[in-house]
């Protein structure tokens, strides 16, 4: 009697769960697993929902009792190895990877995230066979040979561009595999110095993987309009009693500016002083308080609770930091969208530290241009990235004007013309000590690093070429006539 009604609620939860009534749905499940503690498949759904909550906690407990219940789900395995990984938790991602792995030796998606994993710890001849693995059980995968690329350039000469042109025309294929497709072919015709038609396939390339998902839509309009619109006038704060004090025991470093403008590079070059700063990376915590707060109110009538929106950046941190309520923790953020919510975090951290990395802007939208930033939405269409440096400068000519001592501007060519003056100002800034490990980042056996700098932070700082996109400039005339329309 009992399976029929838990199959009865299963059907229900399910339909709620497929018309986004996702709180309903959760109760059903829940309900479900009272019933019968071993439903799985409820396990799995309630898994998915609360990822798409961002209820990391009870994300984290399902997927754990799934593979409790089930030793070879390879699927959930995999899928704990990443939220480990988001959180910085290598060691532990590694170990549910290969546990994913083991489970079904063929499962391409674990094979491809240790070789992600690897590759983002420095670990790039254990990274690059993971790939050629993954290669081995799907042989026509241009993500596959995206990364391979990616880590060693010299792969491009092992690659069928023949077969990789006939994927980005088949229009059977994923729009992610054939936008994958086309950038290898963008990489290819950079080498070979044909602009127009490297041009071209980032067209095609960054047009495909936009309309790959509809959240991109959704997403690229809060970053370009919603998110600057409502940030750049002031905000209204609700009068009720500001709490939670045991948030000043946080004392963060936040490196902000656009994709490509050397904020890897100064993250990297704090993080490597002999004291060992703790390096979070692009925790997206602040933002995604901010989601939480927006999803729940109307944007253009909101009053920022600073109690709550405390409590809930403080909850998100402690998730990645180790936070021992008695001692203060310093700590380095680089979430580059930060740089909407520096008011904010002003008033949240007191004795925070801002500094924002600058260079050319057409030289950063050139370089933005030309990779495939999956997670960030406006990248993938030319008037988006125009638009949101329009944004960026908008705030940065608004800070500058206030000269706030918090705040340190480091420009790129600066700092790679003189790196040993520019890294020991930007530790003095920090209030940290400077030594000559700073500037050998490189020979580190800890570097983890996520973002598309990884390879060429690895090799160490080299001096800024100008010159490099100056074959940029006419294709681009529209976007460089804007650009220099915001130095007037």
């Amino acid at each position: 009697m009992n399976n029929v009604i838990a199959q009865k609620l299963f059907h229900k939860g399910l339909e709620l769960f497929k018309n986004k009534k996702y709180d309903n749905a959760i109760k059903i499940f829940r309900e479900i697993l009272k019933i019968n503690p071993q439903n799985i498949n409820s396990l799995v759904i309630l898994s998915q929902i609360f990822k798409m909550k961002n209820n990391l906690v009870d994300y984290e407990k399902s997927l754990k009792r799934i593979v409790e219940l089930d030793k070879n789900n390879f699927q959930s395995f995999n899928n704990l190895a990443l939220l480990y990984k988001d959180l910085n938790l290598n060691t532990k991602a590694e170990f549910f990877f290969k546990k994913s792995i083991k489970a079904n030796n063929k499962y391409v998606k674990a094979i491809f995230n240790l070789a992600l994993l690897n590759e983002e710890m420095g670990n790039l001849r254990t990274s690059e066979d993971l790939y050629v693995k993954a290669l081995s059980i799907e042989k026509n995968n241009p993500s596959i040979y995206f990364n391979l690329l990616r880590i060693n350039s010299n792969f491009i000469n092992k690659i069928n561009f023949e077969q990789i042109k006939y994927f980005c025309e088949n229009e059977n294929q994923d729009f992610k595999e054939r936008a994958y497709a086309n950038f290898i072919l963008a990489t290819k015709e950079r080498r070979d110095k044909n602009i127009d038609k490297e041009i071209q396939y980032l067209d095609n390339g960054h047009n495909l993987f936009f309309n790959s998902d509809n959240l991109y839509i959704k997403l690229n309009d809060y970053w370009i309009n919603k998110i600057p619109k409502k940030f750049s006038s002031g905000l209204k704060y609700s009068k009720k009693k500001n709490e939670l004090n045991n948030i000043t025991i946080l004392n963060p470093i936040f490196v902000i500016g656009l994709p490509r403008s050397g904020t890897t590079l100064v993250e990297t070059l704090i993080s490597s002083q002999k004291n060992k700063i703790k390096n979070c990376g692009e925790t997206s915590v602040i933002s995604q308080s901010i989601e939480n707060l927006l999803s729940n109110e109307n944007i253009d009538n909101i009053e920022i609770n600073l109690s709550f929106l405390k409590k809930d950046i403080f909850y998100r941190y402690s998730k990645i930091i180790s936070l021992n309520k008695n001692k203060p923790i310093t700590f380095i953020d680089k979430t580059l969208e930060n740089i909407f919510f520096i008011d904010l975090i002003k008033k949240i951290f007191p004795r925070s530290k801002v500094i924002i990395c600058e260079r050319n802007y057409f030289h950063n939208f050139v370089a933005i241009y030309q990779q495939c930033l999956a997670g960030l939405a406006w990248t993938h269409k030319k008037d988006s990235i125009m638009k949101y440096i329009e944004n960026y400068n908008f705030f940065l000519k608004k800070l500058k004007k206030k000269k706030d001592s918090r705040i340190l501007f480091v420009n790129l060519k600066e700092l790679t013309n003189d790196p040993e003056n520019k890294s020991k100002k930007i530790l003095n800034f920090c209030n940290l000590e400077w030594d000559e490990s700073v500037l050998k980042f490189y020979e580190r056996n800890d570097l983890n690093i996520k973002t598309a700098s990884n390879i060429q932070v690895r090799k160490g700082i080299s001096k800024y070429d100008d010159k490099k996109f100056e074959p940029y400039k006419k294709p681009f005339i529209k976007y460089l006539k804007k650009i220099n329309s915001l130095n007037n």
